[in-house]
């Protein structure tokens, strides 16, 4: 009986197997991608700066010195020393001690730029800029100058007066000062009364003294009386006197005549003519 049953069951096992497939069911579909180059493809730049650290030390080098000003060496200067790399910059400001001295140790090889300063009065314009070759012990010697108190600027139109025009001036009164990262400020000084004093030759047309102007100038309408250079100074709330530029008076009346010299020279007769 069991040999029966497990006979029929294989049986049918087999015809499950060998029965035909379904042909009304869809095939499945393969599908194939296509590849591509992307390399040409230019992507849109992103916002933003690229920054490059760079390094002041430490290193075996060494960099020391001192400040000199118009008065002998200065203390409490600021030097500030940069280590230059391409379009990065490592930077460090040093105080110079009581008698003017500073000193950078142990610091990288490479181009340096260092420049020195005291707020509001020293600056040193040009920085000293310079290769420092690893190991190396530099000396180097800052001098700086003076900037503070008023300064006075004159232009002229026309540029090249000629003696009897009516000439126009400006005068420009600005306070000068040194900030605390060194640059060299003008500030413009408007309310000031300005008198222009000088030759006898120049002759204002216009109110004098005149009061500064918001941008800090001070304008005149005068003639030049006489032909050559004749010099003027400005009075600055009756106080300060400042000289200023002036451009030479041109003579209308001087006129360059050039004689044309003829020389006849002989044609080639008898030397000595004819006899009669």
């Amino acid at each position: 009986m069991l040999g029966a049953l497990l006979a029929a069951a294989c049986a049918e096992v087999r015809v499950r197997e060998l029965q035909a497939p379904d042909t009304s069911a869809p095939l499945p579909t393969t599908t194939t991608s296509e590849a591509f180059d992307f390399s040409a493809v230019v992507l849109p730049p992103v916002e933003g700066v690229t920054t490059t650290t760079v390094a002041l030390g430490p290193g075996s080098a060494r960099l020391f010195g001192w400040v000199d000003g118009p008065d002998g060496r200065v203390a409490g200067a600021t030097v500030r020393i940069q280590r230059i790399v391409g379009d990065g910059v490592a930077q460090l400001d040093v105080l110079t001690a009581e008698d003017g001295t500073w000193e950078v140790p142990g610091v990288l090889g490479g181009r340096y730029r260092v420049r020195a300063w005291r707020a509001p009065d020293l600056a040193l314009v040009e920085p000293q800029i310079f290769f420092l070759n690893a190991g190396e012990q530099r000396e180097t010697a800052l001098q700086v100058s003076q900037f503070r108190g008023t300064t006075v600027e004159a232009s002229w139109a026309p540029s090249r007066p000629w003696a009897g025009d009516t000439v126009l001036l400006a005068v420009r009164v600005a306070a000068r000062a040194v900030d605390e990262e060194g640059v060299v400020t003008e500030v413009p000084q408007p309310g000031v009364e300005v008198q222009l004093r000088g030759s006898a030759r120049w002759q204002a047309l216009s109110p004098n003294p005149v009061t500064t102007e918001d941008d800090g100038a001070a304008r005149w309408r005068l003639e030049c009386r006489a032909p050559g250079l004749h010099p003027l100074a400005v009075v600055l709330d009756g106080v300060d006197q400042l000289p200023i530029d002036v451009p030479e008076c041109g003579d209308p009346a001087a006129t360059t005549t050039t004689t044309a010299t003829t020389t006849t020279v002989p044609d080639g007769g008898d030397e000595g003519g004819d006899d009669g």
